[in-house]
């Protein structure tokens, strides 16, 4: 993983799906940490996985990792794979426009 230039993404490139804003440098941090725990859980390097694996594949092998959580697993597992559609953005494995995200959120709120 390229930590350096992913966090300098992350607080210069990066939108936010709801803020439309980069993240603060400490979520940037927060991020950077969950991706090598990500890493350390695979065991593999995320460069390499997301070169050679969608990034559901990805997701898929995330899921079935045995991770240690503090408290709530679910809200542990779902950072992390935060933190991974972040860096497959940076990686450019993914792009989302904007209006997907907001118009899921539209969509969300009415149901």
């Amino acid at each position: 993983m390229r930590a350096k230039d992913f966090r300098q993404f992350l607080v210069r490139t990066y939108r936010g799906p709801l803020s439309d804003r980069p993240l603060s440098d400490a979520a940037a941090g927060d991020a950077v940490s969950r991706c090598r725990r990500v890493e350390a859980a695979l065991e593999a390097d995320l460069d390499t996985l997301l070169r050679n694996r969608s990034l559901e594949d990805v997701l898929v092998l995330l899921s079935r990792a045995k991770i240690r959580f503090e408290g709530s697993a679910d809200f542990g597992s779902a950072d992390l794979r935060s933190a991974l559609r972040k860096y497959a953005s940076f990686v450019g494995k993914v792009a989302r426009p904007r209006a997907a995200w907001r118009g899921t959120k539209t969509a969300h709120k009415q149901r």
